[in-house]
C-alpha cells in the first residue's frame, strides 16, 4: 500500500515540475512562436534575394570576363542571365 502512495505522490511532483517549467518557459521565452517564424521567414527571403543579386553578378562578370561578345550574343546572354535570376527567384 505504501509503495502505491510513494508512487503516485513520485508522479504527482513530476506532473507538477513539467506543468510548472512550461509555464515558466512560457513566461520567460524572449519572443512568441509566430514572431520566430516571421522571423525567419524574413530572413530566408531575404538571403534567397541575396543570392539572385550574386548570381546575376556572377553572369555579368563572366560573360564580360570570359566571352568575347558581340551585339548579337550580348543580348543573349542577358536573357540567359534573366533566366537564370527568374530560377533563382523561385527557389
Amino acid at each position: 500500500m505504501r509503495d502505491d502512495r510513494s508512487s503516485t505522490g513520485t508522479a504527482l511532483m513530476v506532473l507538477s515540475a513539467f506543468i510548472g517549467g512550461i509555464g515558466l518557459g512560457m513566461l520567460l521565452a524572449p519572443r512568441s512562436g509566430e514572431e520566430i517564424r516571421r522571423t525567419i521567414g524574413n530572413e530566408v527571403r531575404k538571403q534567397r534575394e541575396l543570392a539572385a543579386r550574386q548570381a546575376r553578378h556572377l553572369a555579368d562578370e563572366t560573360a564580360r570576363k570570359y566571352v568575347p561578345l558581340h551585339d548579337e550574343d550580348e543580348a543573349e546572354w542577358a536573357n540567359i542571365g534573366k533566366g537564370l535570376s527568374k530560377e533563382l527567384s523561385r527557389l
